[in-house]
């Protein structure tokens, strides 16, 4: 049986179960696909943002856990046990480097004591970047480049604050007295008091992000504990 097809489509458009339309989109379908594209992308970047966060939070808490371990190293080698001290007033920021009345147990910084930038590979920490958090806007120096003996407020050792001991002046052993030298502290919160090793700092630096103050304890254990400087300030200072 021979029977010739004739074809089903009309001249200029498709066939449909709707019956026949021309090819293209009506401009409301336009504007529906391009809300929907516009909402898939909002979401994406809040999900790439949220990663990227997590994924900051993560890196600092592996520095701060690595340099939990070397002050616990320099400590049995230096100190009887005891972390070295800050010698600053409060604390050791990332533009301070002067050492306090014995600079063997208050050195200035927390890099003076890790680092070590003639002989790096015998060093405590033996790669620099460990002292910058990635939840802040700097960018941190080559090796050959670091200098923490040279600190200052146009060069970091580092965007933490070093805070131990924390306590008030008249509470301080007479060995950690003599050691820091003048103590500005009056008051301390009652979970940092004696406990807080190191913060994350933004006095010298912007964050990435908003603003988050992870804290290394001298158990070694590290928390997020709080979101805003002034509760920062509450958390440490009681203020």
């Amino acid at each position: 049986m021979n029977q010739t097809l004739q074809n089903p489509l009309p001249t200029g458009g498709f066939a449909t179960g709707f019956g026949n339309r021309k090819a293209g989109f009506s401009l409301p379908e336009i504007l529906v696909s391009i809300s929907i594209i516009a909402v898939l992308a909002v979401l994406s970047m809040t999900g790439i943002g949220r990663m990227k966060l997590a994924a900051a939070k993560s890196t600092t808490t592996n520095q701060m856990r690595q340099m939990s371990v070397a002050i616990h190293l320099w400590s049995g080698d230096k100190s009887s046990g005891e972390p070295m001290y800050f010698s600053n007033g409060t604390a050791d920021y990332g533009h301070e480097s002067t050492p306090g009345a014995n600079a063997s147990l208050a050195p200035g910084n927390l890099a003076r004591a890790l680092f070590n930038k003639i002989d790096p590979d015998n060093s405590y920490l033996t790669d620099p970047t460990v002292f910058f958090t990635p939840l802040a806007k700097v960018k941190p120096p080559r090796t050959e480049n670091y200098a923490p003996n040279l600190a200052n407020s146009g060069r970091l050792w580092g965007t933490y604050a070093y805070y131990y001991p924390l306590s008030i002046g008249v509470e301080m052993t007479t060995r950690q007295r003599e050691a820091i030298g003048a103590v500005a502290t009056s008051k301390v919160g009652v979970d940092a008091k004696g406990k807080l090793l190191l913060a994350t700092d933004y006095e010298n630096s912007v964050p990435l992000f908003d603003p988050i103050y992870m804290a290394l304890m001298v158990d070694g254990s590290v928390k997020e504990v709080a979101k805003t400087r002034p509760a920062w300030r509450k958390w440490v200072f009681n203020e």
